[in-house]
């Protein structure tokens, strides 16, 4: 963890920034590939509220001529779940208000521990590839879906263009 201060003209912040570790292995076998990698992040360095992250990748993608076919998995952990107290306004009481009474004091957090499918296409073209991708959360309080195009060109491209120098 490395610790933070950032003393801004109207404000002061004073945290931690979280340490994080990752390792993965990746097997490739013919025209296939699995790859595997875990993540850690240190987020009880921040406050001792909080639990320490986990994630889980595992995937597979198969090499067909130009294209590439991909699946994935991935799990990611709760970091906190409770009840979150919200301040209270001093100024006001239950006696000054009927309505006072049907204010909350605090607010539910649901564990948010998510489970993700993804699968993704890739097409080689002459210059780069281009990348096409979606993932769902499959188990989880907070439904996520994510869908990713991308391109990517290769460097040399641009050098028999003379764009680029180097």
């Amino acid at each position: 963890p490395g610790n933070i201060d950032w003393d801004l003209h109207y404000a002061r912040y004073e945290t931690v920034l979280p340490l994080e570790l990752s390792a993965g292995v990746s097997y490739t076998r013919d025209s296939y590939r699995l790859s595997a990698d875990m993540a850690f992040i240190n987020d009880s360095a921040i406050s001792d509220e909080f639990s320490d992250r986990y994630s889980a990748h595992l995937g597979v993608e198969k090499r067909d001529g130009n294209r590439i076919l991909r699946a994935g998995y991935m799990f990611r952990s709760n970091v906190w779940d409770g009840d979150l107290m919200l301040p209270v306004n001093t100024s006001a009481e239950a006696d000054s208000s009927m309505f006072w009474d049907d204010v909350a004091t605090s607010l539910p957090i649901k564990d948010n521990s998510q489970h993700f499918l993804s699968v993704g296409i890739g097409f080689f073209f002459k210059h780069g590839l281009i990348n096409l991708s979606a993932m769902q959360c499959i188990v989880g309080e907070n439904p996520q879906t994510q869908i990713n195009l991308g391109i990517a060109l290769k460097l040399s491209t641009f050098r028999r263009k003379e764009i680029v120098s180097y």
